[in-house]
């Protein structure tokens, strides 16, 4: 994935089914940015858009992170960073002591201050609106999975990025590989709001059975995961690549009918999100990443706009899931109770009994609200009029979930 900066939409915490008793928690879905306008015609439209920055932006600049940002915030899709700063150069030796990648140098102060970078350009296009950012995806490999200083680093920059964008809800970015080794990373996994992984396929790299038991290796990271941590889980890029078909055009779309067969148990175990990699295969991929060829075709279209079997599959399992379960956040019964009032913040949300909840006031630090003894979670604080108010909870489960903004006064 050296290099990687295309645009991708995902999903992470979605919503809640609210009903008398627990709160039941939601997988929402995504696919890459240009497949957007393709799911969202045949009825899956994203509700996360996520993109890749890296070390590159030094050439690039950080401007298309800012507008990527505004782009996606302006039409309601939560904004998902996936920085990736070290990418395939990461090692402990060129973490500790900087290395050339791709005719750019990079060490600790270029990635504390990228990262700033970063996170100034999507605080300063949100406006008090929500964000997220995976912190280094895929980084335990290459002697960085037993790597211990590097936990502490990851928790470092975690406080980077808060400091920078207090919006910015922060996910830590393992790859689905060496999880004897996931533990040792408690300080940053603490750091963050939630853990995620990544779970790739290809015909390329991978045996017909390690291909077939893909959803066997999503259900163990989940489970390791959210117990080693005890916070919700991110399946952060779910790549299945068709290449060599049909044989691996019929694997890829196996796979599929697994993962939303197996979804209510994969709910129930923490996971909050699946990002799939691509709508359309990409023939302009190079070939130089991991899969090879296979690259090319992780999408569920071909290039030329033919189906292949797994986007009905997708498409049907996405519809069926959001039928179950009420998939808006503004649909949520978010009730603000002392709107006008600047002196009283005051929230109810039937159904989330046992919650924590917590209020941001223009995009700024989240202050924790008490539950009241009439159900509801409230604080005294001063709040001018016509401020910017959201609210996000934590639910008895484990599951995240933002309020829309409401102006206050």
């Amino acid at each position: 994935m050296v290099g990687r900066c295309k645009t991708v939409l995902g999903v992470v915490a979605g919503t809640v089914l609210l009903v008398a008793g627990p709160a039941q928690a939601l997988v929402l879905f995504g696919a890459d940015l240009q497949g957007a306008p393709v799911a969202a015609k045949l009825g899956a439209r994203p509700d996360y858009g996520q993109f890749w920055a890296g070390a590159w932006n030094e050439r690039s600049g950080w401007g298309t992170v800012a507008r990527w940002t505004q782009q996606l915030a302006d039409a309601g899709v939560t904004p998902v960073a996936q920085w990736y700063y070290w990418s395939g150069d990461i090692s402990p030796a060129c973490v500790s002591h900087g290395c050339w990648g791709h005719g750019l140098w990079k060490d600790r102060a270029h990635w504390d201050a990228d990262a700033a970078r970063l996170a100034d350009a999507m605080h300063g296009a949100l406006h008090g609106r929500r964000g997220v950012v995976v912190l280094e995806s895929e980084f335990n490999h290459r002697g960085m999975e037993a790597w211990e200083p590097f936990d502490g680093l990851l928790a470092h920059q975690a406080g980077i990025l808060r400091a920078h964008a207090p919006e910015v809800r922060l996910v830590l970015g393992f790859g689905n590989w060496n999880p004897r080794f996931w533990p040792g990373f408690d300080r940053a996994a603490q750091a963050v709001d939630l853990v995620g992984f990544q779970t790739m396929r290809g015909a390329t790299r991978d045996s017909a059975a390690s291909y077939a038991g893909a959803v066997d290796a999503i259900e163990a990271a989940v489970r390791q995961l959210h117990a080693n941590f005890g916070k919700p889980v991110l399946l952060y890029d779910l790549a299945l690549s068709s290449y060599w078909e049909p044989q691996f055009a019929a694997a890829q779309n196996h796979v599929l009918q697994q993962l939303f067969a197996r979804l209510p148990a994969l709910e129930r175990l923490g996971l909050q999100g699946v990002v799939l990699r691509a709508i359309d295969d990409d023939p302009t991929m190079t070939t130089s990443e991991y899969y090879g060829m296979g690259e090319r075709f992780m999408g569920l279209r071909h290039a030329d706009g033919t189906w292949k079997p797994a986007l009905g599959t997708w498409l049907a399992g996405v519809k069926a899931a959001r039928a179950a379960h009420p998939a808006s956040p503004s649909a949520l019964a978010w009730q603000p109770r002392a709107v006008g009032n600047p002196w009283w913040v005051e929230v109810a949300l039937p159904g989330a009994r046992g919650a924590q909840m917590w209020a941001s006031v223009d995009g700024g630090a989240w202050h924790a609200l008490p539950a009241t003894s009439w159900g509801d979670w409230a604080a005294s604080s001063h709040v001018r009029p016509g401020a910017h108010v959201q609210f996000h909870a934590r639910l008895p489960g484990g599951a995240l979930r933002d309020s829309p903004g409401y102006a206050w006064g």
